[in-house]
């Protein structure tokens, strides 16, 4: 059976790279989806990304979100609203840790993250909040 790491780990392995694969989707209709065999980080050749400034395979402010409630969870061993909110606070203002700035999921400038180059961080994030 998997440790508690482990169950954190691929859930947030599967948490991000679920919302990185869903960012070039965002906001279209669900007639407008490609077929389920054709969706990519990078999408079939004439949809039109979301969010066209995005790499592909980055998580979008949802993501960024659910590390900063990770991290204070992590940090405080349970809930802390107050810690959250600041952590919250500081991506929403400095997209803090997670190179997503605030609102729109995208990469803040010098700071390029995506959900598979984030995993082997996200613990050595949360001890830098501290």
């Amino acid at each position: 059976m998997p440790s508690k790491q482990e169950r954190i780990e691929g859930g947030l392995a599967g948490l991000l790279v679920g919302d990185a694969l869903g960012v070039p989707y965002e906001f279209h209709s669900p007639e407008a989806i490609p077929p389920a065999h054709e969706i990519e980080f990078d999408p079939p050749c004439g949809f039109r990304r979301a969010q066209s400034g995005v790499p592909p395979a980055t998580w979008s402010d949802d993501g960024a979100q659910a590390i900063c409630l990770l991290d204070s969870l992590l940090a405080r061993g349970g809930i802390d609203p107050d810690d959250d909110a600041r952590r919250l606070v500081d991506w929403y203002e400095k997209g803090i840790s997670f190179g997503c700035s605030m609102g729109t999921g995208a990469p803040s400038s010098g700071s390029r993250s995506s959900a598979a180059s984030h995993m082997n961080s996200t613990s050595r994030s949360s001890r830098s909040h501290r």
